[in-house]
């Protein structure tokens, strides 16, 4: 797990050019040396060199959280970075979930959508299911256990709860949280095509299933403490022409909304 560490070498990893945008040529390289200093002193002291590393502000009517100091900033990329290399995970990509989600929509045989919203997604994980997950991620180093365990505390002091909306390691958090939920819809035996985006999904089913139980049975599996929005989650009637139906010349249309597009 050297790779995860928190030296001088490993953080200076993860320093970018506009780390410097406001910064002096002449003073570059006086300016990560201090960061780098500033950074090694507060992963040591577990960010006891502030109150707190974060600070809040509302946005469309969420809490959504940053992190001051620059040289904490950092360690988040550093946490992230670390999460991400032993997730395998990819972040998914919006063009191919619609351009997929496009070609599945043109075949002629019945099928039904659900269109899931998940409600206040980063805020209504279980903060002890969160802490608790951290602590059996496997191969996370201990350090960056206990440096994500602090950041959650912080957070959770301000009033928090589940995942800090805003952080990178949040993103990346979170989609550890949900591989399992997803695994399983997935491989339920009626699902053709599964996307979500962050708390948008969408499923598509070969219609056998029973749309009552099957959206039981999602909910039963979401992390605790997620729920699904009622109001903005939908699911369509079966669309598609059984072999019995083609002779016949009316149509169904259905339209729907994801990820910013309108699908009719």
């Amino acid at each position: 797990m050297e790779y995860q560490t928190f030296s001088t070498y490993r953080l200076n990893k993860v320093i970018r050019k506009s780390d410097f945008q406001k910064v002096s040529v002449e003073y570059h390289n006086a300016y990560r040396k201090k960061l780098l200093k500033d950074a090694t002193e507060s992963v040591r002291g577990n960010f006891s060199d502030v109150t707190n590393p974060l600070s809040s502000f509302k946005l469309d009517g969420n809490q959504v959280y940053k992190i001051d100091k620059h040289h904490h900033r950092l360690i988040e990329r550093k946490l992230t970075s670390n999460l991400n290399s032993i997730s395998g995970k990819k972040a998914p990509n919006r063009a191919n979930i619609i351009e997929n989600l496009k070609l599945l929509l043109m075949e002629d045989v019945p099928y039904r959508i659900y269109r899931w919203d998940i409600t206040k997604f980063f805020e209504s994980f279980d903060n002890e299911e969160v802490e608790s997950f951290i602590n059996q991620i496997p191969n996370l180093s201990p350090q960056s256990k206990r440096l994500l365990g602090s950041i959650l505390a912080k957070h959770k002091a301000l009033g928090g709860t589940g995942s800090p909306r805003g952080l990178s390691l949040s993103s990346i958090l979170t989609e550890l949280m949900m591989c399992e939920f997803d695994s399983k819809i997935s491989a339920h035996p009626d699902t053709f095509f599964y996307a979500r985006y962050v708390d948008d999904i969408i499923i598509i089913t070969s219609a056998n299933e029973s749309n009552q139980r099957f959206k039981h049975s999602a909910e039963i599996i979401l992390p605790k403490g997620l729920k699904f929005n009622e109001l903005k989650s939908k699911e369509s009637p079966i669309i598609g022409k059984s072999p019995t139906a083609r002779k016949q010349t009316d149509k169904f249309v259905y339209s729907f909304e994801y990820l910013g597009y309108k699908i009719s």
